[in-house]
């Protein structure tokens, strides 16, 4: 197996060149092994599970799945596209512009109305599971704790249940409801990133009243203020620039039926005055799209039109950030940090 890219819970990720004359290079996730209290259909069923969901979106800002292999040696691996940095690694460089944030938190939220729009809520949305490729396009990946909040064809809400993800990206209701609605919790997830990307650090630790920082945040919401008033109040939307204060207020509101709904946040002044950087794409029907408008993946008549080829569409104003291999992934970074750690002891 080559070079290490990542891992968590679900397993773990490699950087895989094919053997063919063309060295594509692929990322590749080996599943983890079953565990002894998991019936081998239960297992089965979530692997495919996360394989089926990552097959069907079809999104510039979404991980392309392409295969999944099951080996007799019960080793399970799923094939993606390789996009060369981790966001992770790309906002602790400290390398990045204001503009380039903007750009990258609008093309998130591109790929997060794309899976809202079509049924889908991701539950584990974080900085971790965001990677970008070195035209600057960032893809959203790991789709283990996803799931399917409305069918085709149907109007009904399907509540989730159960505590997945990160704690510091985790809504409020996540944590202290037996079910709730997973499309508001998503909403508050890109939020928390996008205030990791502006701050370099998390704005509290857990949402819950026993951390400080998140009974501050929370106490805020106590009188129902304007955006102005508000901010002055409120310790968060204070370090942040004032043009996105609006924004993140709604979407970190804390009643998640109040919350901002995925259209009112694509509506809001200033997300819909970003520009962002996205491709364009030919299909070999002869018809051609820019992929900025997130259904541009969708069916045609039913049949899913085939790409001819890619041209990126960058936004004027800003460059994107690169950094060397052995700091553009969270497992070359854990790596270079063990290392260091061994060197002063």
């Amino acid at each position: 197996m080559g070079k290490p890219l990542g891992e968590g819970a679900g397993g773990n990720v490699r950087l895989i060149t094919s053997r063919d004359s063309s060295q594509v290079l692929f990322a590749v996730k080996e599943f983890r092994h079953r565990e002894e209290i998991e019936s081998i259909r239960d297992y089965t069923k979530k692997l495919n599970a996360e394989y089926c969901i990552g097959l069907t979106l079809k999104h510039p800002n979404i991980i392309e799945t392409i295969e999944i292999i099951h080996e007799a040696t019960n080793h399970v691996y799923q094939v993606m596209e390789y996009c060369e940095y981790d966001l992770f690694a790309i906002v602790m460089s400290g390398k990045m512009s204001k503009a380039e944030i903007y750009c990258d938190f609008k093309q998130i939220m591109n790929g997060v109305k794309y899976m809202l729009d079509s049924g889908l809520a991701h539950r584990d949305l974080k900085l971790d599971n965001c990677v970008i490729n070195s035209q600057g396009i960032v893809k959203i990946i790991d789709f283990g704790s996803a799931v399917v909040y409305r069918y085709p064809e149907t109007e009904k809400i399907n509540n989730a249940t159960g505590i997945v993800g990160s704690d510091p990206y985790l809504a409020p209701e996540v944590v202290s409801n037996m079910t709730y609605d997973p499309r508001p919790a998503d909403i508050w997830s890109a939020a928390i990133i996008f205030c990791c990307m502006l701050m370099r650090k998390f704005p509290w630790k857990s949402p819950r009243l026993s951390d400080s920082s998140f009974r501050q945040f929370a106490d805020s919401f106590k009188d129902d203020k304007p955006v102005s008033a508000f901010s002055m109040s409120n310790r968060l939307l204070m370090s942040l620039p004032t043009e996105v204060q609006p924004l993140v207020k709604g979407m970190l509101t804390l009643d998640p039926v109040k919350r901002d709904t995925i259209d009112q946040c694509w509506e809001d002044p200033w997300l819909s005055s970003i520009q962002f950087c996205t491709l364009h794409y030919v299909y070999e029907d002869g018809s051609n799209s820019s992929l900025s408008d997130y259904n541009a993946s969708e069916p045609v008549n039913g049949k899913r039109r085939k790409i001819k080829s890619k041209t990126l569409v960058s936004v004027a104003g800003h460059s994107h950030t690169n950094v060397d291999f052995d700091d553009a992934h969270i497992a070359t970074l854990e790596k270079k940090k063990k290392k260091n750690e061994g060197k002063s002891h």
